[in-house]
Parts: C-alpha cells; sequence; structure tokens
C-alpha cells in the first residue's frame, strides 16, 4: 500500500512540476525533466502470512528481523500475548508487512531470511 501511494505521490509532483515548467521555464531547474532511467535502489513490501491459527503465545524473531540491513518497517498485526491469530487466507487476513530497501542483492538476501523465519513466527495455542 505505502509503495502505490508513493508512486502515485511521484507521479503527481512529476507531472506538477512539469506543467509548472512549461509556464515558468526558469523554475525548477534542480528537478530533471524525467525520472532516472534506473533507481539508485530497490525496495520490496512483503506481506506476513500467518500459517496458524489460535490464540499467541510468542512473536519469535523479532530481533532477528530488527536486525535486518535493509529494514525500514516492520509492522506485524499480533503482538501481544492472547491476541487472536487468523490463518492468512487473502490479503486483508495478512498478518502484517515489512518494508525493505536497500541494494538489491542485500534486499533479495533479506527477503529470503524474512520468508525462512516465518513459519516460526507465530507460536499459537489451539482453541
Amino acid at each position: 500500500m505505502y509503495v502505490c501511494i508513493y508512486m502515485y505521490l511521484y507521479v503527481s509532483i512529476y507531472l506538477y512540476i512539469n506543467i509548472y515548467r512549461k509556464m515558468n521555464p526558469t523554475c525548477c531547474h534542480i528537478f530533471p525533466p524525467r525520472p532516472p532511467a534506473r533507481l539508485a535502489s530497490a525496495g520490496r513490501l512483503v506481506k506476513l502470512v500467518s500459517s496458524v491459527q489460535g490464540t499467541l503465545r510468542a512473536l519469535h524473531h523479532q530481533e532477528s528481523l530488527r536486525a535486518l540491513p535493509t529494514l525500514l518497517r516492520y509492522t506485524p498485526v499480533y503482538t501481544a500475548p492472547g491476541q487472536r491469530v487468523a490463518t492468512t487466507v487473502d490479503l486483508a487476513s495478512g498478518a502484517g508487512f515489512v518494508l525493505l530497501a536497500g541494494e538489491q542483492g542485500q534486499v533479495d538476501e533479506d527477503y529470503q531470511r524474512l520468508r525462512e523465519m516465518q513459519p516460526t513466527m507465530f507460536e499459537v495455542e489451539d482453541l
């Protein structure tokens, strides 16, 4: 969602600047006439998936996730013991999200590490 909002704002600002540039050619010289052909870094919005359901006993891998070099944001839905954890079946029932950004290779490595941790992230008691 944040990536979509960012792209919408980026395109909107880009269009506004170019329209204003046509009306007043002496302004906006610090902005390039078009976006760069290659971005300086990579990013990835990762939806967390819960393969279990029940009452949350513990949320594992907190320190490991926060130590990922490309981590920008980590927002799990279930954080407190006693919360009801639902199995993820679609985007609306996701267990949270992680936003990664940095060099493409490092983003890919962190993404793989995150997916390895995910199956054991939520420890639950059966209902």
